[in-house]
C-alpha cells in the first residue's frame, strides 16, 4: 500500500496540498489497483478548545470539525481520501505520528505564502517544525497551487555530490517511476569567494572561470550518479546561487515539482547556515519535497 498523508487546515492554506494529492492520485501507478491510500489529517488544538469550551461541548465541537474537514476534502478529492480528525496541542507531532504509523510515501502540507508572494513568514509554524524534523519525505505546497500549473517536464532533483543527498536522489527516481515522469538531476556550483572581488570588473575572465568550474564539476557529477546506480540519469551543472539556479532550472524545464535532501540542521546551525531545502520550500512556486537523510 502506498500511503500519502495530507496535513489538513480548514483555512485556504491547505488547498494547494489537496490539489497536489489529487494530481499524484491521478498519475500514481498504484491508484488503478486500489493500492494508493490518501489520508487527510486535521489536528484540533485541544488545549485552546478546552480552555474556551465547557467539557460537555468538546465532543460536539469535534463532530463539527469532522463535518467541515470532510466537506473540504470532498470538494477537491471526492471520495478518494479518508479523513481523520484528532485533538492535540502539537499538530506537527500528530501529523508526524500519522506519517510514521502508515509508513507514508509522502507527507503533504501547505504553506502560508502563495506562489511568488513575498511574506515575512512563508512556511508557518507547523510547516517549519515538520521541515526540521522530516518524519517522512515532506512535500510543501503553495496554497494557490492547482493541477493546471503542473508542468509537463521532468521531476527536478537537487544534488550536491555528497552522500547525504542520496536519499533525495533515490526518492526522486522512485517518484519518477510511480508518477510516470523523467527525472533531471541538477548540480549547482558556486564560485569560491576569492573569485568574486578580483574579477568583478572583468566579465570575460569571470565567465571563463565560471565555465571552467562547470566543466570541472561534470566528471564529479557523473561519478556520483554512476556510483549511486543512476549513470543514465540526465543532469545539468549550473553556476550561481543555489536556490535561484534550481528555481530557474525548474522553470526552464517545466518541472512539476522539485526534490531536495536535508541535513536536518538544528536551530543553532540554521542561525549560521541557511538550509537550501527550507528556502526552496518557502520560495518555490511549485511543490517541493524535502527528503530526510538515511
Amino acid at each position: 500500500m502506498h500511503t500519502w498523508v495530507i496535513g489538513l487546515d480548514l483555512r485556504e492554506r491547505s488547498q494547494g496540498a489537496l490539489h497536489f494529492a489529487r494530481w499524484v492520485a491521478a498519475r500514481h501507478r498504484a491508484a488503478p489497483a486500489d493500492l494508493l491510500h490518501l489520508l487527510a489529517v486535521h489536528v484540533v488544538d485541544a488545549g485552546t478548545m478546552r480552555r474556551s469550551l465547557r467539557g460537555e461541548d468538546f465532543d460536539e465541537m469535534m463532530d463539527e470539525r469532522r463535518r467541515k474537514a470532510v466537506a473540504v476534502v470532498e470538494e477537491i478529492l471526492g471520495d478518494k481520501a479518508d479523513v481523520l480528525v484528532v485533538a492535540g496541542d502539537r499538530p506537527d507531532e500528530r501529523l508526524a505520528a500519522a506519517a510514521t504509523l502508515h509508513g507514508a510515501e509522502g507527507l503533504v502540507i501547505g504553506r502560508q505564502a502563495k506562489a511568488n508572494e513575498e511574506r515575512l513568514v512563508a512556511l508557518g509554524r507547523v510547516a517549519r517544525r515538520l521541515v526540521r524534523t522530516l518524519p517522512a519525505p515532506t512535500w510543501c505546497v503553495p496554497p494557490d497551487w492547482t493541477e493546471d500549473r503542473a508542468g509537463d517536464g521532468p521531476i527536478l532533483v537537487a544534488i550536491d555530490g555528497r552522500e547525504d543527498c542520496l536519499p533525495a536522489l533515490r526518492y526522486a527516481a522512485r517518484m519518477g517511476v510511480e508518477l510516470g515522469r523523467k527525472v533531471l538531476a541538477v548540480f549547482v556550483v558556486e564560485l569560491p569567494e576569492p573569485w568574486g572581488e578580483p574579477y568583478a570588473n572583468l566579465p570575460r575572465l569571470l565567465a571563463e572561470a565560471r565555465d571552467r568550474f562547470i566543466e570541472e564539476a561534470r566528471p564529479e557529477v557523473e561519478s556520483f550518479l554512476g556510483g549511486a546506480g543512476y549513470g543514465d540519469m540526465p543532469y545539468e551543472v549550473r553556476e550561481g546561487p543555489v536556490v535561484q539556479r534550481l528555481l530557474e532550472a525548474a522553470d526552464e524545464h517545466a518541472s512539476p515539482c522539485i526534490v531536495t535532501g536535508s541535513r536536518k540542521l538544528s536551530l543553532v546551525e540554521r542561525f549560521f547556515t541557511s538550509s537550501v531545502g527550507s528556502t526552496l520550500a518557502a520560495a518555490a512556486d511549485r511543490p517541493v519535497a524535502l527528503v530526510p537523510p538515511a
